[in-house]
């Protein structure tokens, strides 16, 4: 009758396998999961990326369906006023004189003539427009620009583009209703 007891020959198991990993099957675990990792990583950088640009450019919409808003409820022009790192709503900066005449508010390059809430776009975005029939998206105007909403609702038709990095969110707004007619995302 035979035992079941292993034999020991040299110091070595005979009849079982040792049930430990090799280095080589170590070495391609940690690689593959290195592979997934590294994928994971990436595809998190651009929905990070992705909901910064979409959270700028969600206020824009607000701002500008504000300021239609306004303009019609209230009966007088309100604009969105836009430098590079900032935009606001306010009431227009075109007034009436009390002859009727329009008077355009003397703008500052300190932006200390805009009223209303500023919206700060993080430091390393920069809001850029496209008005109509411009073929190129520029930086709005040093002391800024305005995108007036007349009481009867229209407006401008107007691009934004809003860039941070190679990254870019671009939205075409319609004059009758300041919504997006066209919304463009491009992350690399």
């Amino acid at each position: 009758m035979k035992s079941a007891a292993p034999q020991y020959f040299d110091g070595k198991v005979r009849g079982r396998r040792a049930s430990a990993f090799t280095l080589i099957e170590v070495l391609v675990s940690l690689f593959i999961l290195t592979i997934i990792i590294s994928i994971g990583a990436l595809s998190l950088d651009k929905v990070l990326e992705e909901g910064k640009l979409q959270k700028q450019s969600t206020a824009f919409k607000l701002a500008a369906r504000k300021a239609m808003r306004r303009s019609i409820t209230e009966n007088r022009s309100y604009s969105v006023f836009m430098r590079e790192s900032f935009f606001s709503l306010s009431p227009s900066q075109v007034r009436n004189s009390a002859d009727g005449q329009p008077v355009i508010v003397e703008p500052q390059e300190d932006g200390s003539h805009i009223p209303g809430v500023r919206h700060l776009l993080p430091e390393d975005m920069l809001l850029l427009i496209r008005r109509w029939r411009e073929k190129e998206y520029r930086l709005p105007d040093k002391i800024g620009e305005e995108w007036v909403f007349q009481p009867s609702g229209f407006c401008e038709p107007l691009s934004v583009e809003i860039r941070h990095g190679e990254s870019y969110v671009r939205m075409t707004f319609n004059p009758l209703t300041a919504r997006v007619d066209e919304d463009e995302l491009y992350i690399p």
